[in-house]
């Protein structure tokens, strides 16, 4: 790829360039996912409070800046503004449902077996690469 690879970001009502990105280099990916790999290793020893407590503080910054994100949503992607609003609630209502109620999720599973004691164990295994529907960015 041309290392000066540009893109552009348009409304996608008016066309018009809302902001000019360069492509990400090999070299930075590899600096991002080395980042990532480091974070995973300190975050797997975290409690679950501890995550909880990130994941409710991710919706209060959300909730307290909904119009600016919901604004981003509209503007990014065509959405009208009331729904791009719902789904800023809808991601605050999931942030608090999982912080809630995650651990749950998680808790080993006890299953039948011919070992004495056999259960599926939730852990962390690593860092994980998601790419988001573009219509979606806050999921």
């Amino acid at each position: 790829m041309n290392r000066g690879a540009r893109f552009l970001s348009r409304n996608p009502y008016s066309l018009e360039v809302m902001k000019e990105h360069q492509f990400t280099t090999n070299g930075q990916y590899d600096s991002i996912f080395n980042k990532a790999c480091s974070a995973y290793e300190a975050h797997k020893r975290t409690s679950y409070a501890d995550r909880a407590h990130k994941i409710d503080r991710m919706a209060d910054i959300i909730e307290r800046r909904k119009r600016e994100c919901a604004t981003s949503v509209t503007r990014e992607m065509g959405k009208p503004l009331s729904v791009a609003f719902e789904e800023m609630e809808r991601v605050i209502r999931y942030c608090r449902f999982y912080a809630k109620n995650g651990e749950k999720f998680l808790e080993p599973q006890y299953v039948e077996a011919e070992a004495e004691k056999a259960y599926i164990r939730f852990e962390p295994v690593g860092t994980v690469f998601s790419i988001q529907p573009w219509n979606t960015p806050f999921w």
